[in-house]
């Protein structure tokens, strides 16, 4: 597994296309289970919220399930915290998300301004 994480329109999915030669592509959270890159895992999580079903599980799934995906997810962690209880428990849920799939990861990569970070290699 890869993670790539970095701020909105960063250049997570260029070098992605670029440096692993795959084509991020959002997807459903069933279609991620399966899918080689997987883009906006953020917005994965929001659904899986809104069906009021468990974020936790579900990274837990695609850990087990999709063990080589490339993933890609903005980081929504940093700054004001919401005041919507439900964009409070998103923002979490993306954190804890990240931090369990880069314990699993073969590398872990931070893009700022376009320039790749290796935290994790």
């Amino acid at each position: 597994m890869i993670l790539i994480i970095g701020g909105a329109y960063c250049g997570k999915e260029n070098f992605a296309r670029e440096y692993f030669s795959v084509h991020p592509v959002d997807c459903t959270p069933e279609e991620a289970l399966n899918a080689p890159a997987i883009l906006n895992l953020h917005e994965i999580l929001w659904t899986i919220l809104e069906l009021g079903e468990s974020t936790d599980a579900y990274i837990e799934q695609l850990i087990m399930q999709n063990p080589e995906a490339v993933i890609l997810c903005d980081e929504i962690g940093m700054g004001v915290v919401p005041v919507d209880c439900l964009e409070r428990l998103w923002r979490e849920a993306t954190g804890r998300a990240c931090y369990e799939l880069a314990k699993n990861a073969e590398k872990v990569i931070r893009v700022v301004c376009g320039i790749p970070v290796f935290l994790k290699d």
